[in-house]
């Protein structure tokens, strides 16, 4: 190898609930003979960073976090370049890890075809309502219709 890229991760912030995992993937980062990749994290924007501890991938371009905590963490990739050594690092991502709030049922824990439950939140903050872990789009406010048999949570973004 002759050079180290730590390539690019995007989106820059992440954010899931609490006990979640994310995948952070580097596109662009040196892919060489006599490369060799760590992910490091860190509490602190900007470093000192560590390598990983826990998660899977901690030495391929693609990794994931362990579940997540409440807290933000800042994690990059560090390529390494044996001729030299050359070292180079991929920009910073921002994950945050956020609050399952309570959740309280209205009409009912069953429903007929075509009727729903009403999910309410009860925590501060703006939300994201999911079904089955997949997240439902448009669903963000604190009260949410549920009209389709599943699995139902929110987190406070």
């Amino acid at each position: 190898c002759s050079a180290a890229n730590g390539g690019t991760i995007t989106p820059s912030t992440v954010s899931s609930c609490v006990g979640q995992t994310e995948v952070l993937t580097s596109v662009g980062a040196t892919n060489a003979l006599g490369i060799t990749y760590q992910w490091m994290s860190s509490l602190v924007s900007g470093g000192p960073y560590s390598n990983v501890v826990g998660g899977t991938g901690a030495n391929t371009v693609s990794y994931t976090t362990p579940t997540l905590t409440l807290g933000t963490k800042y994690y990059v990739l560090k390529t390494i370049c044996s001729s030299g050594p050359l070292t180079g690092f991929s920009n910073e991502v921002t994950v945050i890890g956020n609050s399952i709030p309570v959740v309280t049922l209205s009409g009912g824990s069953s429903f007929c075809m075509g009727g729903g439950v009403i999910l309410t939140g009860t925590s501060g903050g703006t939300s994201q309502w999911y079904i089955n872990d997949s997240l439902i789009a448009g669903a963000n406010s604190n009260t949410y219709n549920a009209t389709s048999v599943g699995s139902n949570k929110c987190c406070w973004l």
